[in-house]
């Protein structure tokens, strides 16, 4: 656990309103020094506001933010101890790559000698060191993401605010940036604040995790911790992909809990840790932790109920499998191909899908 002293940026009770719309609602938040920290969201969650009230572009209408221990309240952008890195770069056209990243030490009026070394170590942390003379239309889109962070880290800010610098890449490109961006933060050992909608990009990347909606964190924690321990419904939607199923819990018995749903046979739970009582509430399930079998028999699992598929997808290294569990309710299986001879089920088959009690969770919020 992280002493107080460990905090790089703390967010205390910030509300921002966009005229009748509010963007950021009663917001507090801690973020560790020398983390990556994401902000997760859909759009219109607060997340792209709150970056802004941290990096000084909007002012809160009310509570307060500091970094490194220090008050920001009225601090223009210019002098806080961050910088920013957007989507669209936002480089000059006009300039070599060495000098987009020299231009700001440069107005600061640092000596060539100071800004010389300086350039150097980011640009070859960056690996553009050999197109130091390009300008910005002669690279490639994450050879233009790289100088934007270089820009960005030519100064060692305390913090780096990323506002979706991924969003303009293709898939496989942005797939490789999102390693050598992990790879980058670790080496420099800066906080990282890294705000995105795509839910894989901030499992893959981050220390931490903020999801946000309506303007409010919903919940923060691990990569691992939101997506098997999420702490609501709209969490298990949005981080990954969760098959859910509305009812009740009908019954609790020592660590088991019995759930029911209108057309599905009942369901064994464990017993949450928190305060559980009889109601309603949602049953969670992820994908790859059902399996799918021609066999009558439960075989173990706890749970064991006869579907018929609905479409079958092949996504390379798994099938994706749909099915009716109940009238209304369509779930999926995600069943990895470990071999030539992995068992296939096709549309319209009658199958049985089955699950162990403690790979699913019951939610009431």
């Amino acid at each position: 656990m992280k002493s107080m002293g460990d905090v790089s940026i703390k967010l205390e009770h910030l509300v921002k309103q966009h005229g009748d719309t509010l963007a950021v609602d009663d917001l507090s938040l801690e973020i560790r020094r020398g983390e990556f920290f994401s902000i997760l969201g859909p759009s219109g969650s607060g997340k792209t506001t709150t970056l802004r009230l941290i990096a000084g572009l909007d002012q809160p209408d009310g509570g307060s933010l500091s970094i490194e221990g220090q008050l920001m309240q009225d601090l223009p952008p210019n002098q806080r101890p961050v910088n920013m890195v957007f989507q669209n770069y936002a480089l000059f056209p006009h300039l070599t790559v060495w000098k987009n990243v020299s231009f700001g030490l440069e107005m600061k009026g640092l000596s060539r000698r100071e800004i010389i070394p300086k350039v150097e170590q980011v640009l070859d942390m960056v690996q553009l060191g050999e197109k130091q003379n390009r300008v910005p239309a002669q690279l490639s889109g994450g050879e233009q993401q790289r100088v934007a962070l270089a820009r960005a880290l030519v100064n060692r800010p305390a913090v780096l605010l990323l506002d979706e610098p991924l969003g303009a890449l293709d898939q496989q490109l942005r797939q490789e940036m999102q390693g050598e961006l992990k790879l980058i933060q670790e080496r420099v050992g800066i906080t990282f604040v890294f705000v995105t909608h795509h839910q894989e990009e901030a499992l893959i990347m981050s220390d931490r995790v903020a999801v946000m909606n309506g303007g409010r964190v919903i919940q923060v924690g691990t990569p691992q911790e939101l997506y098997e321990t999420p702490g609501s419904t709209f969490v298990a939607r949005f981080v990954g992909h969760s098959n859910c199923l509305d009812g009740e819990v009908a019954s609790m018995d020592g660590t088991t809990c019995t759930f029911r749903s209108d057309g599905v046979s009942p369901i064994q739970v464990p017993c949450p840790g928190h305060s559980l009582e009889v109601g309603r509430g949602t049953f969670i399930i992820r994908p790859e932790r059902l399996c799918l079998t021609r066999n009558a028999q439960p075989n173990g699992f706890e749970n064991h109920l006869p579907v018929r598929i609905q479409k079958a997808r092949y996504i390379g290294d798994e099938m994706q499998y749909q099915f009716d569990l109940a009238p209304n309710v369509r779930w999926m299986a995600r069943l990895p191909i470990s071999s030539r001879h992995h068992e296939r089920f096709h549309p319209g088959e009658q199958v049985f899908v089955s699950w162990k009690a403690h790979e699913g969770l019951i939610l009431t919020s």
